[in-house]
């Protein structure tokens, strides 16, 4: 927001996305005030207000200033990326210096500008070594005048994958087999490093137009997902012209046409010739890549060479030469990106069948993800503890997660015989817990890993079943109750002990008196003489006349004396 000094009413504003603004709308020789805040439109949010900055505008218009470069404008072709403009009009040599920036996640960020070109003559600098296949950029320029530098021109949001123009195929190749013209076609070769067109776009059609020669009126058309197209519509010894243009659906962008390619379809729906082998197809899981056939009809012994190519230029590369096997296995000759194509053909009594041609593969996109290697549960405290191991792939130091950015694993469990009550949970770690499980209940699980990058699913693991064994924590209820219930216990066992321990005691000190007993009654209890007349005795005594003998110790001799009863001897 920005208004002449002391006229807050007429208030102007300006928004940009970054942090360099030009203010052209401004009288000279006048104070200016100036607030700023910060908007992030992606979550809505504006930030405070800043404290107005009041300046001076103290240089005359831009006519003393040296002028911008004109017409500026980005020129892409198979990911290259030239800034180009035009000179000011000024004598004399004018320099120019060109920087950009690279926002971040697909956001123009407020990252500061590297230099690419400095001080040049030319009119363009080439920014290619610089961006990436993915991504916004922003660039600028600005001209130098004796000693002077104009205002920076802007251009921005340039996107590489969608703004760069996509050529025509590098080179189409043709052959006629068997009364068909097959058509092999080479993809754009980019500016970028190590990029191929399959590496940055998915779902690529090739338009194929043909025509017979000097017959354009009769023009025909296939469209194709794959490098290589056999038409089959053609008249034998005819010739016939192709052009083909490549398509990208997702992005609505179609390149350049190729300049026509003529070929004589100059053989016809041959009989002789020896068949090519049956029904070819890739095998591939956990990127082990094997192209499979089946043997044509012939009696006696027939070879096979296979070969391989990457798309982009279709050179091919022999892996298995005359062999008497129906397969071939590439897995050492391939990485996990880029575009592959493959072929095959028979030999017979020292001839040959055409090739067999495979559709692109890209190993990433089109192989097969196994179950997971091994799956682990364990049952601790009334839950299921599972470990995950990823399928191992068959590319040499390589793993899962080094080839893909976004694995996640589908658990499917269920109680053992109640299949169709399964569950499923989805982790993106190895390692989870299995929370709401019944103790004592067998539980079977099921793994598989899903690759969100293409959308793809492995194949689900074979059935591990397991009991859950424990009951999990204790509720603090029931520990409760089982404290309370042990103190009682214990309360009612330390009672028990003492009425049994008093009760032994008093029968132990009964059989086995403390006190001493004199010599006479000792000799009295063991004569059996006395004993007989006592006992014989006893049977004509009154019994009211018995008295009773207390048989104390000397220490207590003086209790006696206060305790005298009649009819009673104490001693």
């Amino acid at each position: 927001m920005y208004w002449k000094k002391n006229e807050t009413g007429k208030m102007k504003n300006v928004k940009s996305s970054i942090r360099h603004v030009v203010l052209e709308e401004v009288d000279r020789w006048t104070f200016y005030c100036i607030q700023v805040n910060i908007e992030i439109l992606n979550i809505g949010k504006i930030g405070q207000t800043s404290e107005p900055v009041c300046i001076h505008n103290d240089s005359p218009a831009l006519l003393a200033t040296v002028p911008e470069p004109q017409n500026v404008t980005m020129n892409s072709f198979n990911f290259g990326a030239v800034l180009e403009w035009e000179s000011p009009n000024l004598d004399g040599p004018v320099t120019y210096t060109a920087e950009g920036t690279k926002g971040a996640m697909g956001t123009r960020s407020l990252l500061e500008y590297l230099p690419m070109c400095t001080m040049i003559n030319e009119t363009r600098c080439d920014f290619t070594a610089f961006i990436t296949s993915f991504g916004v950029f922003d660039f600028r320029v600005r001209s130098h005048y004796k000693g002077e530098e104009s205002p920076w021109v802007y251009l921005k949001g340039f996107a590489p994958d969608r703004d760069t123009k996509i050529g025509p195929p590098s080179n189409i190749s043709g052959q006629s087999i068997l009364g068909k013209i097959n058509v092999n076609i080479s993809d754009p070769v980019l500016k970028l490093n190590d990029v191929t067109l399959s590496d940055i776009y998915n779902g690529i059609l090739y338009n194929v137009t043909y025509w017979k020669k000097d017959d354009m009126g009769k023009m025909n058309n296939v469209e194709s997902p794959t490098t290589h197209v056999v038409l089959e519509d053609v008249e034998a010894w005819a010739i016939y012209c192709i052009q083909v243009n490549i398509e990208i659906p997702a992005m609505a962008k179609i390149g350049q046409t190729s300049e026509p390619v003529c070929f004589q379809n100059d053989t016809p729906a041959a009989v002789d010739t020896v068949p090519v082998p049956q029904n070819v197809f890739l095998n591939s899981v956990n990127f082990e890549v094997i192209l499979e056939w089946e043997p044509p009809d012939l009696a006696g012994q027939v070879t096979y060479t296979a070969e391989m190519a990457r798309s982009f230029n279709q050179e091919y590369l022999p892996v298995c030469t005359m062999i008497n096997d129906t397969k071939c296995d590439f897995t050492s000759f391939i990485s996990a990106f880029g575009s592959l194509i493959f072929r095959v053909k028979s030999h017979y009594k020292d001839e040959e069948s055409p090739w067999v041609y495979t559709e692109d593969f890209t190993a990433d996109r089109d192989t097969i993800i196994g179950p997971p290697s091994n799956i682990t549960a364990q049952s601790v405290l009334g839950k299921i503890i599972l470990y995950i191991s990823n399928p191992v792939v068959k590319l040499q130091n390589k793993q899962l997660s080094d080839i893909y950015s976004d694995i996640s694993y589908n658990v499917m469990y269920w109680k053992k015989n109640e299949k169709e009550k399964m569950k499923i949970v989805k982790s993106r770690m190895t390692h989870m817990v299995l929370e709401d499980m019944d103790a004592w209940a067998s539980y079977c699980i099921q793994v598989n890993v899903e690759v969100s990058d293409f959308g793809k699913i492995g194949q689900t693991s074979q059935p591990v079943c397991m009991q859950n064994d424990t009951l999990g924590p204790t509720p603090h209820w029931m520990i409760a109750v089982i404290l309370i219930g042990t103190l009682i216990a214990v309360f009612f066992i330390l009672v028990g002990l003492f009425f049994a321990v008093t009760f032994i005691y008093k029968k132990f000190t009964f059989v086995f008196p403390s006190c001493k007993i004199p010599e006479h009654f000792k000799q009295m209890l063991t004569d059996n003489s006395k004993e007989y007349v006592i006992f014989s005795a006893s049977d004509t005594l009154d019994p009211e006349v018995c008295s009773t003998i207390t048989i104390v110790t000397a220490e207590d001799s003086f209790l006696l004396q206060e305790k005298t009863q009649y009819g009673n001897v104490h001693i």
